[in-house]
């Protein structure tokens, strides 16, 4: 795993997860994203914090490692000490209203929190790069889906260094 790289995860026993994988019609529920070689910067319902990528390296979870093409290493270096700098707590439930308007309003969403997937699309919008070409969706839009649909490199087989 390299920095930069981002996890797609999905959830095998969370409720929450499923809800989210049937509001945006996708197989991923949460993604993270690398900011080194044992790392990763994520946004949960309370928070946007480190973890070890130990955690998702495990029976209740399907992951799948990403690296996207197009992107250069100061445009990741700069968009993962921009979402860095948002590390902390935050309301678990203004996290949920925009969970809520993504389901049933997708196209009110104009700014809110930062869901995972919008985390790491912030960053790399700070850093010149988009999901979405032609600003079709803003950032705080993107889903797991669309972060699994970016031209990427499956770079899944990396994770069995990690996990020795």
């Amino acid at each position: 795993m390299k920095k930069g790289d981002i996890l797609l995860i999905h959830s095998k026993l969370d409720p929450i997860a499923w809800i989210i994988r049937k509001a945006s019609n996708s197989h991923w529920n949460h993604v993270a994203w690398a900011v080194d070689t044992h790392f990763l910067i994520e946004a949960r319902g309370r928070a946007i914090d480190k973890c070890s990528i130990k955690k998702y390296l495990n029976w209740r979870y399907e992951v799948k490692l990403i690296r996207l093409k197009k992107v250069t290493k100061d445009q990741f270096k700069e968009g993962i000490e921009y979402v860095s700098q948002l590390q902390g707590e935050r309301k678990y439930l203004s996290y949920l209203k925009t969970i809520l308007r993504m389901v049933f309003m997708e196209d009110e969403i104009r700014y809110g929190v930062l869901t995972c997937s919008g985390l790491i699309a912030r960053g790399l919008e700070e850093a010149g790069f988009s999901f979405i070409p032609n600003h079709k969706k803003i950032s705080y839009q993107i889903t797991p889906e669309d972060i699994s649909k970016a031209k990427a490199r499956n770079v899944t087989s990396e994770l069995k260094k990690v996990s020795l």
